[in-house]
């Protein structure tokens, strides 16, 4: 009988830890996806002054990003052009929006050296983002473009990428690491200095997995916005699992406006019980089983816009 008593013990003992570590080990996945709906173009520099293993590297780190994004009809979209002296477009809007059918494409993306002619991407850039080809003008619109700025024509490539920044597209430019990349150029062609990141050098530790969560936290935040409309989701219901920080808030409004000034906050919990403000990463979009019945807890989600009428 003791001995029954204490296998049930150890049993349960066993069972509880195991569902802490499951916990922990889903809020950490979590941590790394980002809860919005975009429209997301990379472009990669396949030209000559890029080394192959940096192309390499490159697949694999867009593979990693696409993974944190939903994609689907109805969610995030995803599409792909490699340049050099013309651009190559790979995956537009348009195609099959599947994680599957991104992640086909990225492994498909060859390397044929050449020049590169910057003022003609960013032409086909803005082309991209257009209603006829597929892009959406009431979401965010995100172009990542991976280049080493090593451009005959820096000006040129400046002055058009401005075009396409005046069209509400948020360019985040990562700098391939070699002899000839102009930082400043890449920098300047960025919609922010913040939003330029310098892929490491071949060899260098965790090349691939830290430079991925620094992108896919770029492209997150581009989502954020001055201003935001907050709905009440559900009643009598909360995110369990994604809670970012736990504080005093005197109201709703209170807590929506922390949200809204923490750069990873997507959705809240708020108990007028205790008047506790719960700031979530998530959001149902990405955790839709997460979101659990709560009596104490009314569950609210930012929604960000730009002040642009559509």
């Amino acid at each position: 009988m003791n001995i029954a008593l204490l296998s049930q013990g150890l049993l349960s003992m066993i069972v509880a830890l195991a569902q802490i570590l499951l916990r922990s080990l889903r809020v950490n996945i979590h941590l790394l996806e980002c809860p919005v709906v975009m429209d997301i173009a990379f472009m990669i520099d396949v030209s000559g002054s890029i080394p192959w293993q940096d192309i390499a590297d490159v697949k694999e780190m867009m593979k990693k990003v696409t993974s944190r994004f939903l994609i689907s009809s109805t969610e995030t979209h995803v599409s792909l052009v490699s340049f050099s002296q013309q651009e190559n477009m790979l995956h537009s809007f348009k195609d099959k929006q599947t994680i599957t059918a991104i992640h086909n494409t990225i492994e498909h993306l060859t390397h044929p050296g050449g020049g590169t002619n910057m003022t003609a991407v960013f032409g086909e850039a803005r082309d991209l983002f257009s209603n006829a080809k597929g892009g959406r003008s009431h979401v965010t619109r995100v172009l990542v473009l991976v280049s080493d700025g090593d451009y005959q024509k820096h000006e040129r490539a400046v002055e058009s990428s401005q075009r396409v920044k005046e069209e509400e597209i948020t360019i985040i430019t990562i700098g391939v690491a070699s002899p000839s990349t102009n930082e400043e150029v890449l920098q300047t062609i960025a919609s922010s200095k913040e939003q330029f990141l310098l892929f490491p050098q071949v060899g260098s530790a965790a090349r691939v997995n830290l430079s991925s969560d620094e992108i896919t936290e770029m492209i997150c935040k581009a989502a954020r916005k001055p201003e935001a409309i907050v709905p009440r989701v559900r009643e009598n219901s909360a995110l369990q699992g994604h809670i970012i920080i736990s504080l005093l808030a005197d109201s709703e409004l209170i807590c929506a406006l922390k949200c809204l000034n923490t750069v990873s906050c997507f959705s809240f919990n708020y108990r007028s019980n205790g008047q506790t403000c719960e700031l979530n990463h998530a959001n149902k979009l990405t955790s839709p089983f997460d979101l659990i019945w709560d009596l104490d807890s009314v569950y609210y989600e930012m929604v960000f816009t730009s002040g642009k009428q559509y």
